[in-house]
């Protein structure tokens, strides 16, 4: 599946900013490409990227009770909890399935989230 240039966009760029010799990981967690520790809420939606398994990858949607449904991983209560904690939560459940599970999760703009505020 190939990547939308929004979202590389999101995840590239930024990225160039960080300061040589810092932590990979740290850039990847900063707010200003969206990967804030803002609450997920019913309707909110997440693209997963399972860059060993791509037919896994996709977007995800908050159901009304609060949790995503995804192949492999099954419910995941979502409500309340950030990005980042959503995908240590679905690296953990594919540790089991996958080999090599690296992933990444990143909010996608919606009715109850606004992108342009960090």
């Amino acid at each position: 599946m190939p990547l939308r240039p929004a979202l590389l966009s999101a995840v590239l760029l930024p990225t160039a900013a960080c300061v040589s010799g810092s932590d990979p990981t740290a850039c990847l967690h900063s707010p200003e490409i969206g990967r804030s520790a803002q609450s997920l809420t019913p309707g909110d939606q997440i693209e997963v990227i399972v860059y060993s398994a791509p037919e896994l990858s996709g977007t995800l949607t908050v159901a009304p009770d609060g949790r995503l449904h995804m192949p492999l991983v099954g419910p995941i209560d979502a409500t309340g909890r950030s990005s980042p904690e959503i995908e240590r939560e679905i690296m953990a459940a594919l540790k089991g399935e996958l080999r090599n599970p690296g992933l990444a999760v990143i909010p996608l703009p919606g009715a109850s989230r606004d992108c342009t505020t960090p």
